[in-house]
């Protein structure tokens, strides 16, 4: 009885998050992502304030009432910063978003606006649990930012990728042919988890797959050009790699 009653009530408050969920409709131009009582309202271009930051399980957007002043600024001022997923397509006025070396955890989409100006350094967590995610930058680098797929979920590529690292830790990423620049490029080696590359051309400064091809690996009509080494795992196929040293590869 007691241990149904505990599933009982985990089951509560997982459905009382999920119904909690909301909106928040950055406005008010430049300002910290932390002053919700000044910038997170809960209706596009409103005057009613959420009364906490964005959690993981919020969606947050910005659009054409968020900045009324060109290279208006977002700071991003906290330590970790969460959201479900992060929408800029509806951004005007060329904003900008800037915070130094800090986390941001994104657990649903990650969408930008090639107007805009990212200059967030640190790690970018996608922390979904589920299918249906999609990541466009806007044709936007950003930076130095280091990209870390850190859940079981499913996200595909909508544009081209620049940034620092990437590692996929687990699930599934699916380039749908779209160009990535990257400094290193590493796959683990996590049961169900895949990078399916199609026909994208990756240039990075290295690669790592997994030796134990735990992993899925479909780079069989992707091209690879790496500056330093290629350590492509055993048994795994490729089809276009250049590199200066390879290393524990034996299908290209």
């Amino acid at each position: 009885m007691k241990k149904n009653t505990a599933l009982l009530f985990l089951s509560s408050l997982l459905f009382t998050s999920s119904l909690f969920a909301s909106n928040y409709y950055w406005v008010g131009g430049t300002g910290t992502w932390s002053d919700y009582a000044t910038h997170w309202a809960t209706t596009s271009g409103g005057n009613v304030f959420h009364v906490t930051i964005p959690s993981p399980s919020d969606d947050v957007f910005f659009d054409a009432n968020s900045f009324a002043t060109t290279g208006d600024t977002v700071y991003m001022d906290t330590t970790i910063t969460n959201c479900r997923t992060m929408d800029w397509s509806g951004a005007t006025n060329s904003p900008l978003i800037f915070g130094g070396y800090g986390q941001l955890d994104v657990y649903g989409s990650l969408i930008l606006n090639a107007g805009m100006t990212w200059n967030v350094s640190g790690t970018l967590n996608f922390k979904s649990t589920s299918a249906g995610n999609v990541i466009n930058s806007g044709g936007i680098p950003v930076g130095n930012l280091t990209v870390d797929f850190d859940s079981s979920g499913q996200w595909d590529l909508q544009s081209s990728w620049s940034s620092g690292g990437i590692y996929l830790g687990r699930g599934i990423f699916r380039t749908n042919g779209y160009p990535i620049t990257c400094s290193q490029f590493e796959i683990g080696n996590a049961v169900g988890s895949a990078l399916l590359l199609d026909t994208s051309l990756v240039t990075c400064w290295s690669w790592m797959a997994d030796w134990n091809q735990l992993s899925q690996l479909d780079a069989d009509s992707a091209t690879i050009q790496c500056q330093s080494e290629f350590w492509g795992g055993m048994h795994r196929t490729y089809y276009n790699v250049s590199c200066n040293v390879f290393n524990q590869t034996d299908s290209c």
